[in-house]
């Protein structure tokens, strides 16, 4: 008998132990209404966290018991007031102290598809920390405007959890004025249009691509086997990258596109996304229109962060609260800085929405994210809380621990 015992008391202990040990990698998160999609809203709403990953979603009834997955989880974060939304992302993130060193771009030539804008990340830098703490929990740190092929965006989860990026978000490409140089090539924008052609006509041939390597991202995005975003403003600009996306049958977005409303009937026939800048009062009239007329047309766009503004501070509240207030649905603005940005770069399987199996990327608010007056109280990233305010505003309510 005793011999039974001995041998049960172990294999029992281990059992609790890996009980515990699961319910330690679990996170129930309750509020009053939750976001999980664009189409997709829950009142009363809770998430179950497991690994990282939203396990499951469900609606209480609010009767006790009406859950079962609530009262057997510990670790809980409960804001019965507030609203849940998915992790922001900034597709074309451009710090200001990277841009100021150069860190961004290659100097001296025009035409460098291969660098990788990775490598000018620093996982400890403090504005990561900063991005965290305005929601943002995926970034693209893109090269900037300055050179022709400027190279490849990297997908980053910022902040010093994550020391390395998770791979190259799109190939970055700019027909900006800034790329223009009397002292090299290009010198005009149609040169510099003429310079990107030759190089996508000289990548479909197998034996160039081959023994040239910097024609190898140029044949990675023929026919939308890679995204590419494409940096341009005025028309002219705009019809010079529109001519190059339906050329090389390529799949990605326009970045900036200022003037995207003169050319709305291509831009959808092509089945070419938008990126815009951030908003505010501040922005032209017709850049505070543009996000309407793209809406009304069924033309994807997403707003870019830019980074942060001359504060220090990430550009996206101002940008929803500014969106929302011209006239557009709150639901499409919210999905310009989530789920959309997230279809551009190939990962809405993973971020953007907080769906059954993605990853558990969310910010918790006192009120309506487009409303200026509400305050960001709690940011979680893969399941993790990386950020959480010190204070409460009276009417939100918090319960449990993390």
């Amino acid at each position: 008998m005793n011999t039974h015992s001995s041998g049960i008391l172990p294999f029992v202990s281990l059992c609790l132990c890996l009980a515990q040990g699961t319910a330690q990698e679990r996170l129930l998160v309750r509020a009053g209404r939750i976001h999980l999609s664009e189409q997709q809203i829950l009142n009363r709403g809770s998430l179950l966290i497991e690994k990282g990953r939203i396990q499951d979603v469900a609606e209480r009834s609010g009767k006790p018991g009406d859950l079962p997955f609530d009262s057997l989880t510990t670790n809980k974060l409960v804001y019965e007031n507030a609203v849940v939304t998915p992790g922001f992302i900034d597709i074309h993130c451009l710090p200001p102290t990277l841009v100021r060193a150069g860190e961004l771009k290659e100097r001296n030539f025009a035409m460098t598809p291969a660098w990788d804008a990775g490598k000018a990340y620093d996982p400890f830098a403090s504005y990561w920390k900063a991005l965290q703490k305005r929601g943002v929990t995926t970034v693209a740190l893109a090269p900037d405007d300055g050179n022709l092929a400027g190279g490849n965006a990297a997908w980053i989860r910022p902040g010093p959890t994550s020391l390395m990026p998770e791979g190259e978000a799109y190939l970055k490409l700019s027909l900006s004025s800034s790329v223009l140089n009397r002292e090299r090539r290009p010198t005009s924008l149609l040169g510099a249009v003429d310079l990107l052609r030759d190089s996508f006509a000289d990548a479909k041939n197998p034996m160039k691509s081959e023994t040239n390597p910097g024609l190898r991202p140029f044949a990675s995005a023929l026919g939308g086997g890679r995204v590419v975003g494409i940096a341009c403003q005025t028309l002219p600009q705009i019809q010079g990258a529109l001519d190059l996306f339906q050329e090389g049958k390529l799949e990605g977005f326009l970045i900036h596109a200022n003037e995207a409303a003169l050319a709305l009937p291509r831009i959808k026939e092509l089945e070419i996304g938008v990126v815009l800048d951030p908003l505010s009062p501040r922005s032209s009239k017709k850049a505070l229109k543009l996000p309407l007329l793209l809406a009304k047309a069924k033309i994807p766009f997403a707003f870019s962060g830019e980074g942060f503004d001359r504060a220090g501070l990430s550009r996206f509240s101002f940008t929803l609260w500014t969106a929302v207030r011209q006239g557009l649905d709150p639901k499409l603005a919210l999905a310009a800085l989530t789920s959309v940005p997230a279809s551009f770069l190939k990962i809405q399987e993973q971020v953007g929405s907080l769906l059954k199996g993605r990853r558990a990327d969310l910010c918790i608010w006192s009120g309506n994210p487009w409303d200026l007056r509400s305050k960001l109280l709690c940011v979680v990233r893969s399941g993790k809380v990386v950020w959480k305010a010190k204070t409460l505003p009276r009417k939100t309510s918090k319960k449990g621990r993390n």
